[in-house]
């Protein structure tokens, strides 16, 4: 017994990680790839009308308690309820560096020095996230 019962707690702990995420997959998601989960965090955000280009949820548990989102309209960062967001027209300069731990770190700038700051953890598309942000703001 005490040879199968140190596979007990590292099972234990994949098999709550896989319920705590709730079968989805993370990382950088578009439209078609979104579960409902993402859908249900992406409409607490968006305006009336306004579609989802990208949505990252950066937490591990995919709460949705702190996200990305590029929209046809904006790119916009949710933590903890609080709203950050540029228009896409008012996009002056998107920077991409990488960091071996953090992954992406994505800064985008608006006009009147108006700064958002995004990190996508690596391994999570980080580089799709970046593309279509630059599709959406000719940057």
């Amino acid at each position: 017994m005490t040879r199968y019962s140190s596979l007990l707690v590292p099972a234990c702990l994949v098999l709550g990680f896989s319920l705590a995420c709730g079968g989805s997959e993370g990382g950088v998601e578009v439209p078609n790839k979104m579960s409902a989960d993402d859908r249900a965090h992406a409409a607490r955000v968006l305006k009336a009308g306004e579609q989802v280009r990208a949505f990252y949820d950066a937490t591990i548990s995919l709460d949705g308690s702190e996200i990305a989102m590029v929209t046809d309209q904006r790119v916009v960062y949710v933590l903890d309820g609080n709203v950050t967001e540029i228009a896409l027209a008012d996009v002056t300069d998107v920077v991409r560096s990488e960091d071996a731990l953090t992954g992406d770190i994505i800064d985008v700038k608006g006009v009147g020095g108006q700064r958002l700051r995004i990190e996508i953890a690596p391994l999570n598309d980080g580089p799709v996230f970046l593309e279509i942000l630059k599709e959406a703001t000719g940057k």
